[in-house]
């Protein structure tokens, strides 16, 4: 089983990162973010607006208008960003209710219900900021592959 980071998260990450780190005194154009990741601006404006809606970013209006973070990244965890953006991160079962064995379809949720709520709390566990600092920001490169990997390391260390 596969654990599938949408393509809306990574980009979620990668503008926090691109806001966090290398523009934190003015608000950032979307053209920019999509520009410096080679992203699609439809997608990346809608990411950007749910963030602004969750209160994670603060909308600015205007000709120098754009986003900036609106909280701490240390007060960000990677289950807030996720919710965020796909909504609650929860067990659903597929099935109708009259299909299958109740008895067994009650203990199967029940299982992954507890194995989701585990990954919830991995997710609770790591914050951007602590994301963004095992990326190495030594390196002033940006670079979409290792800021990716560097999420699959931490989720596999925990």
């Amino acid at each position: 089983m596969l654990i599938h980071l949408s393509k809306s998260i990574i980009y979620a990450i990668h503008s926090l990162y691109y806001m966090s780190y290398y523009v934190k005194d003015r608000p950032v154009m979307v053209r920019e973010l999509c520009d410096a990741f080679d992203f699609p601006y439809d997608s990346v404006l809608k990411i950007l607006r749910q963030l602004s809606r969750a209160k994670i970013l603060m909308t600015h209006r205007g000709a120098k208008g754009g986003f900036t973070l609106r909280v701490n990244l240390e007060d960000l965890n990677l289950l807030i960003l996720i919710e965020a953006i796909e909504g609650p991160v929860e067990v659903m079962d597929p099935l109708p209710d009259e299909l299958g064995d109740k008895k067994l379809r009650d203990t199967t949720h029940s299982v992954f219900s507890s194995l989701v709520s585990d990954y919830k709390s991995l997710l609770k566990n790591v914050n951007c900021d602590m994301l963004f600092k095992w990326r190495g920001l030594e390196s002033q490169n940006v670079s979409k592959l290792d800021l990716d990997q560097s999420l699959l390391k931490i989720i596999e260390n925990q």
